[in-house]
C-alpha cells in the first residue's frame, strides 16, 4: 500500500475512535448528570417543598395568603431546580427562593431572599449557599428568621 493511503487510513481510524470516546464521554456525563439530578429531586420532594408546605400551612393561620411555587417532577430537566415562597403584607413583600445547581460532578443549594418595600422602593436581595445536608427545620428557620427580619419594621 502507498505510504499516503496508510496515513489516509490511520487518519480515519483515529478519527472513528476519537468520534466513539467522545460519544462514550457525553454518555458518561450525561448519566452522571442524571444521577445528580435525582438526587436533588429526591431532596426537594423529601426536605425542601415540605418546609416550603410548613411556612405556607402556619402563615395561613395567621391570616397571610402566600404564593408557593414548589420544583414540579415536570420539571425536572436541564441543570436547575427551585422551589419558592412569596408573601405579600402590604407595604412589604417578602420573597424566599431555594435553588440547586446541577452538573455531573455534583450541586450546589442557594438561598435567595428577596425583600420590597412598596413606600420606599427599596430592594434588598441577599443570598447564600447551604449545606447539602440541610434538613426542614433549618429551611423553616431561615425562612422564618428571615421573614421576621423582613417585616419587622413594620411591626
Amino acid at each position: 500500500m502507498d505510504d499516503w493511503k496508510k496515513r489516509l487510513d490511520d487518519l480515519f481510524q483515529k478519527k472513528a475512535a476519537y468520534e466513539q470516546k467522545l460519544v462514550e464521554d457525553r454518555q458518561r456525563a450525561a448519566t452522571a448528570h442524571a444521577q445528580q439530578f435525582s438526587l436533588v429531586a429526591a431532596l426537594f420532594d423529601s426536605t425542601i417543598n415540605p418546609a416550603f408546605e410548613a411556612v405556607r400551612s402556619e402563615l395561613m393561620k395567621h391570616g397571610s395568603e402566600p404564593n408557593i411555587v414548589l420544583a414540579h417532577p415536570s420539571a425536572r430537566a436541564g441543570s436547575r431546580l427551585a422551589s419558592a415562597i412569596e408573601i405579600d403584607e402590604g407595604l412589604t413583600r417578602f420573597g424566599y427562593e431555594i435553588y440547586a445547581l446541577i452538573s455531573p460532578t455534583g450541586y450546589s443549594l442557594n438561598t435567595r431572599a428577596q425583600i420590597d418595600n412598596y413606600e420606599t422602593a427599596r430592594h434588598d436581595l441577599t443570598q447564600s449557599l447551604l449545606p447539602n445536608t440541610i434538613s426542614k427545620g433549618d429551611i423553616i428557620n431561615d425562612v422564618v428568621d428571615r421573614y421576621v427580619k423582613a417585616i419587622i419594621p413594620q411591626v
